[in-house]
């Protein structure tokens, strides 16, 4: 059999195209799916479906991603679930994440997923959230359609699996001169990859002790109240605190009674019988403060904030010596 020289002085661009062609029909599939956004003040709440419009099917999720800008540290209280009465279910929360801006700015940040409970025209309605000292943000509800499955017109559109499909042709010719288009969007692409990867490498290295340190240290900066009661500071210590606690140990600090949470925080193994009594001894006294309407002074705030940030800074070493 005679061995005819191959031509290749096309294949490279070929191989090119095709990767751009994948590359094409993986951004159609990601564009089909459709957001619409709710903004209040600094915070954005992005909705996403996986069809077209404002509907899904039964099996489908809901994707929200709530946003958050402002000074560094941003204090934000969000929730962990849905309401009992809500028509949507919670099935995946991610931990929250903070991306620096710039020098005194950042972003705030975590996603949720959402499974409906039944079909038809479901409201969805995302809890109100706690930004800052006492500064509550609510949303709008919005309706969504769910249907069992795809509908009749969708599936007509369906064609049967029958054999592999061919891709048409690459026509076969001079490429000279053309192929720069694909080699920028090929440079873009690995330009986007590289900067979300290094923005994750970033939030890695900040442990939630340092997360809690950072908040600590700006509510330490603000100023009392007019009236002179330290009371909102106090809760917000304790916003810190139990934030920490739920990012550090998965305990479910913010949504347990502190009789509740006390009882967990007695079983754990990871804290010590040192930070344990200080702990107990901290949310009785902030109960108090909160629900039994004992006044609070700034030499109370002050000595709170030295004991918390004391165990901040010796679990920060602890997660420190245990990753050596």
């Amino acid at each position: 059999m005679a061995n005819f020289p191959m031509d290749q002085s096309n294949s490279e661009p070929s191989k090119v195209h095709l990767i751009l062609i994948l590359a094409m029909l993986s951004l159609a599939s990601i564009a089909r799916a459709d957001d619409f956004v709710q903004r209040s003040g600094a915070a954005n709440l992005e909705f996403r479906t996986p069809g077209p419009g404002k509907r899904l099917a039964l099996a489908d999720v809901l994707s929200v991603t709530l946003t958050v800008e402002g000074e560094t540290p941003i204090v934000v209280d969000a929730p962990l679930a849905m309401p009992a009465d809500s028509p949507w279910l919670l099935v995946k929360r991610t931990r929250p994440t903070q991306t620096p801006i710039d020098a005194k700015r950042e972003r705030w940040r975590i996603a949720y997923e959402f499974a409906p409970r039944e079909p038809g025209i479901l409201v969805f309605h995302f809890p109100d959230v706690l930004v800052g000292p006492g500064h509550v943000t609510s949303w709008k509800p919005d309706s969504l359609e769910v249907k069992i499955s795809i509908g009749d017109a969708e599936k007509a559109k369906a064609r049967d699996i029958t054999g592999m499909e061919e891709l048409p042709a690459i026509a076969v010719g001079n490429s000279n001169g053309t192929w720069w288009p694909t080699g920028v969007v090929l440079i873009l692409i690995i330009m986007a990859g590289s900067i979300i990867l290094w923005q994750r490498k970033r939030m890695i290295r900040r442990s939630p002790a340092e997360i809690a340190l950072a908040e600590l240290s700006r509510l330490e900066t603000m100023a009392s109240s007019a009236d002179g009661s330290e009371t909102s500071r106090m809760v917000l210590l304790t916003t810190v605190v139990r934030r920490y606690l739920e990012l550090a140990f998965a305990l479910p600090a913010r949504r347990r009674t502190t009789p509740e949470f006390l009882g967990l925080l007695q079983q754990t193994p990871l804290l010590n019988a040192d930070e344990k009594r200080f702990l107990s001894r901290f949310f009785l006294a902030t109960d108090a403060i909160r629900y039994a309407g004992v006044a609070a002074s700034a030499s109370q705030f002050t000595e709170w904030a030295i004991g918390v940030r004391a165990l901040l800074q010796n679990r920060s070493r602890h997660d420190t010596s245990a990753t050596q």
